[in-house]
């Protein structure tokens, strides 16, 4: 027997539309970063005690409180279809967003690109199709990848170093120096190491993005293509080389023995190979190569030149690839000092682990 089909009414429909707005608001202050009034405007509130009347008022009213968000997140050039589905995806997040402990992964970009329609951040940020959108609670929406977080290392340990530095060098000019200054003099060549590395570790993760990015917005490549973008070993800055010429299809116009790159792969890549690749002793690794030497004595210019070197070598790169005249928006360092850029600030100890 055949049951009889379901009366859909008009008041079934504001109900229906009330609840996805509503819940697709409160994503979308989180989304944008706004603080709710209170704990009631995060609630639902009970719509189906509601009359026609007062849910198509709330309907219009939530209609123009969300349409500020859609260029916000979508950018100008959107169609009606490309929102709603937003809309949709918004709200079926909302339970999440309620119940959520901390940061959680909403979908990639690709995804996002793919299931719902454009996204300002790709431009705005230069987020990468692998980017993951990350919801933080009411903290706003981040895209979070590799290169903006190594390259925030990059930032921070270049600034952590560099008041370390001041430090030290203004102590050294009084008469006693504090007992902290033992473990001072140490802990800023740590900073030196620490900086270097992380300028090569970013270096690393812009190639494989590189690479990475293409083969995802690319999925016709030829498969010789791919596994030579694909592959992950040998030198770094032959990979450099490689993987922008194949996203490219011309021969570079770079050169191993020109800046930025000469002296960035030449005498600093060596300190960081003295670092991963230590090998005690004064005897030659290779001619004119001692690595302990190198790991020991790390100065401020060879600090200063690895950032700024990086980041020319990332510009560089970039500009090209991607026909632009600007460097990456995840890139914020140039190589110069950010002067409190970090918030925090290093404060000389009270107390020594040195000896007695």
């Amino acid at each position: 027997m055949v049951g009889k089909a379901t009366l859909v009414t008009g008041r079934d429909r504001l109900l229906k539309r009330a609840m996805l707005l509503k819940q697709a608001w409160v994503v979308l202050w989180a989304w944008a970063g706004r603080l709710p009034n209170s704990s009631e405007d995060v609630q639902i509130p009970d719509y189906g005690r509601w009359s026609r009347r007062v849910l198509q008022e709330q309907v219009d009213e939530l209609e123009e409180d969300v349409k500020p968000f859609l260029p916000f997140v979508l950018g100008g050039k959107r169609t009606r279809a490309q929102e709603e589905r937003f809309l949709l995806f918004a709200s079926r997040n909302y339970e999440r967003l309620k119940h959520a402990k901390g940061a959680f992964r909403l979908c990639t970009v690709q995804e996002f690109l793919r299931d719902i329609g454009p996204l300002r951040a790709v431009t705005l940020l230069d987020a990468p199709p692998y980017a993951e959108i990350m919801m933080q609670g009411f903290k706003g929406v981040a895209y979070r990848h590799p290169e903006f977080m190594l390259a925030r290392d990059v930032e921070c340990l270049f600034e952590l170093f560099w008041q370390m530095e001041d430090i030290i060098r203004s102590t050294m000019r009084e008469p006693i120096q504090p007992e902290w200054m033992w473990n001072g003099t140490q802990n800023v060549q740590s900073l030196a190491r620490a900086t270097i590395l992380a300028c090569f570790g970013l270096l690393e993760s812009f190639v494989s993005g590189l690479a990475r990015g293409h083969i995802m917005t690319h999925p016709r490549l030829d498969p010789s293509i791919t596994k030579r973008l694909e592959r992950n070993h040998g030198s770094l800055l032959d990979r450099l080389l490689e993987v922008s010429e194949l996203i490219k299809g011309t021969p570079s116009p770079f050169s191993a023995t020109e800046p930025p790159f000469d002296r960035l792969f030449g005498d600093i890549k060596q300190r960081r190979d003295a670092f991963v690749h230590c090998e005690p002793g004064d005897h030659e690794a290779r001619p004119g190569l001692v690595k302990q030497k190198s790991f020991n004595d790390v100065s401020p210019e060879i600090v200063e030149a690895a950032v700024r070197l990086t980041a020319d070598t990332i510009r560089t790169v970039w500009c090209w690839v991607h026909d632009v005249d600007t460097a990456p928006a995840w890139l914020h360092f140039t190589g110069a000092r950010t002067r409190d850029g970090l918030g925090v600030h290093v404060v000389p100890g009270t107390r020594s682990n040195g000896p007695d």
